[in-house]
């Protein structure tokens, strides 16, 4: 049935002229929505019928209607953005970028680095049987290779121990499980009055390799297999070591080698003396709890002879070499004890178990025989030992020079931490 009203006719909106497209320009393409999204447009302006009524085009300047008349801009150079940037962030902004980047060092190039003078490094123990003569060969090897110049290593076994078990008899010398002769002796270094050091090289040194950078080991008593004479032999084998022939062949030594590795038996007599003479003391202890207690106890100990200490109550530098004597990781007792002993020492090195140097075996060591973990754990300790000796070669050098300043305002200098013996 009809309805006398009449019907809603939506409202028309008078059409907007629209312009030709330009070129450049999106025509059809750029028209604004209708309905709520026009109304939201633009508030203010006719935004055409609510029944679908479609807008005219929107035409869209063109990239180059965009541009000013004049052109693109004049380029701005280098330096002026520089400056700008400058402005911003200060001064130093932009000096040299990769000056800021810290460099990582291998531990090639950490063993490696330049040290001024001839260093003396003992390397003991608080009790046998932990491996430090191996130790000492492995280092020697090491650093021989690493910084390519002769070291030499200085063994302190005695020919008989007075208290040794037969059921358990001490490891090889250090000329054996490094493969060498051992032709000089202690003796024979100490009773040259004097000398060039190229001399005393020549006559420790191998006289078929000249000039080759190796380990030498001069020993307290001549081996078995060495010979009984030639030019080096200037004493019996038999004559005894005393401290002063000691001290006065340490002395020749430092003079002719850089690096002196010297084997000192916690139960030998020699080894307080040579304690003494050495600038950097390293420790070896198995990585057991009950050890390293008794490690950390001998250093705590100020009338040990584990850790000499002077005068003036100083003390040399030390490192710990944990040797584990066994696969796996540590127990927590053992990383306990391992943080308790480093409250008493300058650095903890780990050295991995190594089957190939067992003792038992007696074959020479070979460093590319070892596992990469075992030399990788051999060069760190090297690294460490000679980064210690880099910072006392600073702390001598910042000495010697306080020391002359005093002499100059008449005071008296002040003695060195390691005397010229």
């Amino acid at each position: 049935m009809a309805s006398g009203r009449p019907a809603a006719q939506p409202p028309t909106a008078k059409p907007r002229p629209t312009a030709p497209p330009q070129a450049g320009g999106t025509g059809e393409a750029a028209a604004v929505p209708s309905g709520a999204e026009a109304r939201s447009a633009r508030p203010g302006e006719p935004t055409g019928s609510p029944a679908g009524g479609r807008l005219p085009a929107v035409p869209d300047r063109s990239a180059a209607a965009r541009r000013p008349s004049g052109g693109l801009p004049p380029a701005v150079p280098a330096d002026d953005a520089w400056d700008r940037d400058e402005d911003y962030y200060g001064d130093d902004y932009g000096s040299a970028p990769w000056d800021e980047i810290p460099l990582r060092e291998s531990l090639a190039d950490r063993a490696a680095a330049e040290l001024p003078g001839s260093w003396r490094i003992g390397v003991t123990s608080a009790f046998p049987y932990s491996g430090a003569t191996t130790l000492v060969g492995i280092l020697g090897l090491v650093l021989t290779g690493a910084r390519g110049e002769s070291v030499l290593a200085v063994d302190l076994r005695p020919r008989t121990w007075p208290d040794e078990d037969p059921d358990e008899p001490r490891g090889d010398p250090l000329c054996s499980r490094v493969g060498l002769p051992g032709d000089v002796t202690v003796a024979d270094i100490a009773r040259r009055r004097g000398g060039a050091s190229g001399a005393l090289r020549e006559l420790i040194g191998d006289p078929a390799r000249p000039g080759t950078p190796e380990l030498e080991v001069v020993p307290l008593c001549r081996g078995e297999g060495a010979t009984s004479g030639g030019p080096g032999v200037v004493v019996p084998a038999d004559d005894t070591v005393t401290p002063g022939m000691l001290r006065t062949a340490l002395s020749h030594l430092t003079r002719a080698y850089p690096l002196v590795l010297v084997d000192a038996p916690v139960e030998a007599p020699l080894s307080p003396t040579a304690l003494r003479a050495s600038d950097l003391i390293v420790v070896v202890s198995l990585a057991a709890p009950a050890d390293l207690d008794r490690t950390a106890a001998a250093l705590r100990d100020p009338a040990a002879p584990l850790l000499p200490v002077d005068a003036q109550g100083r003390r040399p530098p030390v490192i710990v070499a944990v040797v584990s004597p066994r696969r796996g990781r540590w127990s927590p007792r053992t990383r306990a004890a391992a943080g308790r002993l480093t409250r008493h020492v300058d650095t903890l090195v780990r050295i991995p178990y190594e089957s190939r140097l067992d003792p038992s075996r007696r074959a020479p060591v070979r460093i590319p025989r070892l596992r990469a973990s075992t030399r990788r754990s051999y060069l760190h300790l090297g690294a460490a030992v000679v980064e210690r000796l880099v910072r006392l070669a600073a702390e001598e050098s910042t000495k010697a020079g306080a020391t002359t300043h005093d002499a100059t305002r008449g005071s008296t200098p002040e003695t060195l931490r390691t005397p010229v013996v």
